[in-house]
């Protein structure tokens, strides 16, 4: 019941639906308010399931070059059964851990649970796009996109943000949150042509990758 409390706090963000999923003996409770895009079927609503029942989603966004991802998932012998950039999401992190972020273009907010670890992964996009709150006190640890949703919560206390470009894992209801930084600006500007024109021919060039992608 709190959990839904929890989750329908935040109905306005994903007005199309909602979804829930307890795990761990009823110790870990995902909820998820769904925004149809990219792939309205059922199939892909979430909180969505690996085949093997390993690894849950919660995810918040849009992965532009989920397509590329996807086929390069589908050599390594990965079987899709949505259309959806969630379940891209869940079998790269299957696949590659937490080095599945420098592959995504796009802005996102992901938890992921590992039912054989027993442990939550936490995502943010590199500039921060999608927020992504956390509250761990002593109680446990909850999570969210907005403030608004502890209220729901008797034992709320102080909330953080996982900050932009980086993410974070738990082991335990009472553990502590450890954070890494996955992606630093400085770490990737590139040199710029002295020549204004070739200045412009690549900005329009970068500018159009970037509207194709999110078309």
């Amino acid at each position: 019941e709190t959990l839904a409390v929890f989750t329908d706090l935040l109905a306005h963000r994903g007005p199309d639906g909602s979804g829930y999923l307890t795990a761990d003996g009823g110790r870990l409770g995902l909820g998820h308010r769904r925004l149809s895009i990219l792939d309205p079927d059922e199939r892909s609503r979430q909180p969505m399931l690996s085949n093997d029942g390993r690894h849950a989603i919660v995810f918040n966004g849009e992965i532009y070059n989920f397509l590329e991802i996807r086929a390069e998932l589908q050599a390594r012998g990965h079987a899709f059964h949505t259309e959806s950039d969630t379940e891209v999401i869940l079998r790269a992190y299957a696949d590659w851990g937490a080095a599945c972020q420098d592959r995504f273009n796009g802005m996102w907010a992901f938890v992921i649970w590992d039912n054989v670890a027993r442990q939550l992964f936490f995502s943010r996009d590199r500039f921060g796009v999608k927020p992504l709150l956390v509250m761990a006190t002593s109680r446990g640890i909850a999570f969210a996109s907005e403030a608004k949703a502890f209220a729901a919560l008797s034992w709320a206390a102080g909330i953080t943000a996982i900050r932009a470009g980086t993410c974070a894992t738990i082991t335990g209801p009472t553990a502590p949150l450890e954070v890494s930084r996955w992606w630093q600006p400085l770490d990737h500007i590139h040199a710029v042509s002295a020549s204004y024109p070739e200045q412009v021919a690549r900005f329009r060039e970068l500018f159009r990758d970037a509207c194709r992608l999110r078309l």
